[in-house]
């Protein structure tokens, strides 16, 4: 079990890395692909929601969904090639971080 909650930190620490990366991004370059299986529109090539690319609140929603779906060493990684998640100057931080 602690196995397992170990793998969801690394999850979040590498999820907020991404996001810090993120600042500075100028917005999506890449074509919209085909929608996930929730419907919602991926960036090309990636398992990424558009959204999360152009609006700082859609990312962390985001993250946050990857970080409550848990993991598993069965399942399959999440595909991110180039993409960068939005960020916000302004925004307040999430409480659920």
């Amino acid at each position: 079990m602690k196995f397992v909650e170990s793998n969801r930190l690394h999850l979040a620490v590498g999820a907020a890395v991404l996001g810090l990366v993120a600042c500075g991004g100028d917005g999506v370059d890449a074509v919209v692909a085909a929608p996930g299986a929730t419907g919602t529109p991926l960036v090309a090539g990636t398992d990424i929601p558009v959204a999360a690319t152009v609006d700082s609140q859609a990312a962390t929603d985001f993250v946050v969904s990857v970080v409550n779906a848990g993991g598993s060493e069965t399942a399959d990684p999440l595909v991110l090639g180039d993409v960068t998640l939005a960020s916000s100057e302004t925004a307040d931080p999430d409480p659920r971080f």
